[in-house]
């Protein structure tokens, strides 16, 4: 079984996500949700979940910044980062912090 945190901070699309990976994926089990990157910093560090769903935009710490300090704090989850942000420059912040997958929405 894989273990995903799920980072998000409008709960409508939180338990969307949940609920499309539990009836499309039954080897992936939601370990968390988290409301911003600082929870999720958190959580991250009490589950070491195997993937990471994360928004970017995010009160506190944002999407990004929560991967780099996830990372630096050794947790290796495969990130797929879930934004409404088309711009360039988060793409290659993404791509230096060796996100896995950067989609945008809506998906």
């Amino acid at each position: 079984m894989y273990r995903l945190l799920i980072v998000e901070d409008e709960e409508y699309t939180a338990k969307a996500i949940q609920s499309l990976i539990s009836r499309k994926c039954p080897n992936i089990n939601t370990c968390g949700i988290a409301i911003d990157g600082s929870e999720a910093l958190e959580l991250a560090a009490e589950t070491k979940p195997d993937i990471v769903v994360s928004d970017i935009r995010m009160s506190n710490v944002d999407g990004l910044e929560f991967v780099g300090r996830m990372r630096e704090k050794g947790i290796s989850a495969k990130v797929i980062i879930l934004t409404g942000y088309a711009e360039f420059e988060y793409a290659c912040k993404a791509l230096k912090l060796e996100v896995f997958e950067y989609i945008l929405k809506p998906v």
